[in-house]
This record gives structure tokens, C-alpha cells and sequence, in this order.
């Protein structure tokens, strides 16, 4: 789902030093990690989630599908596109009408006047937001349009133990972000629901760009903890017959 948090860089560097953020570490889990993740096996719980098998899972990686949604992302864009560009041409109107009629009466008054350079910000404001998302929307259907009829591979959060970093990918166009486990910063967001309520979702920031990455939406705390768990080298393999395979192996290493 399309964010507020995809804003611009400069604006994200000013605004998100106040926000509430926790910097995951692989030896302070959010939660204790129950004996499957959340109550399936993790293979099942990932095809329960996003509809396919994990890409790889083993003592070195674990890699599955990024869904990111582009096209409910460039629809929502869109929506936010079309609302400001009403909202902007409106305000032009009011303002012109209101101009004009002051200047066919001669009597400018300083009520008038700053009721008019108020729209006049406001339509400043509609316009930066109508630009900026009509650019987020084009970046997601470009994506959707070069993964359907380009050769474009499909992307992936990748966690990689072995090497102790993760791989973030982009929203829109760009690369991988290579980032440290131990410098990972990982933000809870409180989604609002359809019906009423929010539910939690954990995402975390990319250093390039600092746009946010959805990690887990289903079982957040669970996911977090599997995360937290499976990255920290010091421990056994997370508790999955997935893993079991590779349990001798990570046992000779660590030892």
C-alpha cells in the first residue's frame, strides 16, 4: 500500500529524526519466538502469505518474495493525484473570482487580500503533492510494466546470515540496499483498516533513500523475532523442519 512516508529525502532527513524509532539488533528480539511462525511451519506460513514457496532458506540465506503491490501503490498515487488537481483547480477559481470581484468594486480590503495569499498557499501545497505522487504513481506502473513484459526479476527481501546483512529492495526504480543487521532500523506503523481499527506493520528504512520497506504485515511481532533470531550467528537455526536439513552444517560452523 502507497505511504506518506514516501516523501521527499530532504523533507524525510527533517521530519523523521522525531519520530518514535527502534533499532532492531539480533540479540534483543521483539518477542518471544514461538516453536513455528507464527502457528504453521514456515514454508507454510510464507505460501499461506504470499502465495509461493520461499526462493531459498537454508544456513546461508533466507530469500522470498518482495509483494509490494505497485499496482495498488500507482492506483492509490493516482487517487491522491486526481483529488489535488481538483482541489487546486477549485482553490484557482475561488481566488480568481475573488480577485476580481475586488478589483470590479475597488475596495481591496486587507480580509480579502489574505484570504487570498491563504489559497494561495494552499494551492502551492496541492500542486507539490499533486506533482510528487503523480510521480510516485508513474515510477509503479513503470515497474508493473517492465515485470509483465520486460525481463525484469522479481524482487526479493534477502537476509543473509552469513554475511550478517540484509538486502532491501527499491520502490520504484533503483537497486538493493545493502544493509548491516546491526545497523538496520526497523519502525512500527499502525495501519488503518477498512473497517475501522489499524492493524501493525513493521517496515524498515532504506540509508540510499530512506523510503520504507514492508518487512512482515501479517505476524509482525513473530516475523520480527524469526528475523532477529535466524540473523543472529551465535544461535542454532530457528525451529522449522525447513532448516533442518542445514542443522549439522550451521553446528560444525558455529563450532
Amino acid at each position: 500500500m502507497f505511504d506518506f512516508g514516501q516523501i521527499p529525502t530532504w523533507l524525510r532527513r527533517a521530519t523523521w529524526d522525531w519520530k518514535i524509532v527502534r533499532r532492531m539488533r539480533s540479540k534483543k528480539s521483539l518477542s518471544k519466538l514461538p516453536s513455528r511462525v507464527p502457528v504453521l511451519g514456515l514454508a507454510d506460513w510464507l505460501k499461506e502469505s504470499l502465495g509461493e514457496e520461499v526462493v531459498q532458506a537454508d544456513d546461508r540465506r533466507f530469500v522470498f518474495p518482495y509483494s509490494n503491490d505497485a499496482v495498488s501503490s500507482a492506483l492509490f498515487a493516482f487517487f491522491i493525484t486526481a483529488l489535488f488537481s481538483l482541489v487546486f483547480l477549485y482553490l484557482v477559481f475561488i481566488s480568481y473570482d475573488g480577485i476580481m470581484y475586488d478589483l470590479s468594486v475597488n475596495e481591496a480590503s486587507w480580509h480579502s487580500l489574505s484570504v487570498s495569499f491563504l489559497l494561495l498557499a494552499v494551492q502551492v501545497l496541492c500542486f507539490f503533492v499533486f506533482s510528487y505522487s503523480f510521480l510516485i504513481a508513474f515510477s509503479a506502473i513503470f515497474r508493473v510494466i517492465r515485470r509483465l513484459f520486460g525481463n525484469y526479476p522479481r524482487l526479493s527481501l534477502v537476509f543473509d546470515r552469513e554475511r550478517g546483512v540484509v538486502f532491501l529492495p527499491p520502490i520504484g526504480l533503483g537497486g538493493y540496499d545493502e544493509v548491516p543487521w546491526e545497523s538496520l532500523v526497523v519502525v512500527n506503523f499502525h495501519m488503518p483498516k477498512m473497517y475501522g481499527g489499524a492493524f501493525k506493520v513493521i517496515k524498515a528504512f532504506r540509508p540510499s533513500d530512506l523510503r520504507l520497506i514492508t518487512l512482515n504485515e501479517d505476524f509482525p511481532d513473530e516475523a520480527m523475532a524469526f528475523y532477529s533470531w535466524y540473523m543472529d550467528r551465535s544461535k542454532p537455526l530457528p525451529p522449522d523442519e525447513v532448516f533442518d536439513p542445514y542443522r549439522e552444517r550451521d553446528e560444525e560452523r558455529r563450532l
